[in-house]
C-alpha cells in the first residue's frame, strides 16, 4: 500500500508543480479510487480519452515514469493515475481540483464513469 500511496503522491506533484491556488478558502477537490480488471498499460491507453470525451484540453502523460495523464477544463485541473495491481488489474485513482461548488466532483464522476467502461 505504501507503493501507491508514493506513486501518487509523485503523479500529484509532477502534475500539479505549475497550478497556483489562491490565497483565501480552499480549493474544490475530489477524488476516487477503484479497481478493474484490466492492466494499467490499458489504462492508461484509455485515460487520454476519457478526458477527450468530458471536452477537456492540454491532455498529456505527466510523470516520470508516465503513471497518469493530466488535462484543463476551463478552472478544472485533473489527473488520472493508473497503478498496476496485477498483470490484469489496475487501481485507477481520479483527481480534479478546481471550479465551483460541486464542479470537481461532477468533472470527476464523468472521467470515472469513461474508465469503469471497460473490465
Amino acid at each position: 500500500m505504501g507503493m501507491i500511496a508514493r506513486a501518487v503522491s509523485l503523479a500529484c506533484s509532477s502534475a500539479f508543480a505549475g497550478i497556483s491556488t489562491p490565497g483565501y478558502g480552499q480549493p474544490n477537490y475530489s477524488y476516487s479510487t477503484f479497481e478493474r480488471d484490466y492492466s494499467s498499460d490499458f489504462c492508461r491507453e484509455q485515460a487520454p480519452g476519457a478526458f477527450q470525451s468530458g471536452g477537456w484540453t492540454n491532455v498529456h502523460a505527466s510523470g516520470q515514469p508516465s503513471l497518469s495523464f493530466a488535462g484543463d477544463k476551463g478552472e478544472l485541473a485533473g489527473l488520472v493515475i493508473c497503478l498496476s495491481r496485477s498483470w490484469t488489474q489496475s487501481v485507477v485513482v481520479i483527481f480534479v481540483t478546481g471550479g465551483e461548488s460541486d464542479a470537481a466532483t461532477n468533472a470527476r464522476d464523468q472521467l470515472a464513469a469513461y474508465m469503469k467502461r471497460w473490465s
